[in-house]
């Protein structure tokens, strides 16, 4: 688990980079890849499930893997 979110992640931002006014790079390229990672949370044994692990435990408990968190839904909360 990871790894094919990382390199999403990259294929990504290489699109981002090619076509959108993007200030700083860096930091947009952080979120990102943080962000693909973070949609495993729902997974104790995901690398982001184990870092924050009781947290994702509970998590696990009320969402199933590959649930909401795997949608565009959550995203789209938050782009304004």
């Amino acid at each position: 688990l990871g790894k094919t979110h990382i390199l999403f992640g990259i294929l990504c931002i290489t699109l981002s980079v090619k076509y959108l006014p993007l200030e700083n790079i860096f930091i947009y390229s952080t979120f990102l890849l943080i962000g693909t990672l973070i949609v495993d949370i729902d997974s104790t044994k995901s690398k982001a499930g184990r870092k924050i692990w009781p947290f994702s435990a509970i998590i696990q408990f009320f969402l199933k893997h590959r649930g909401i968190l795997h949608t565009i839904w959550i995203p789209l909360l938050f782009y304004h």
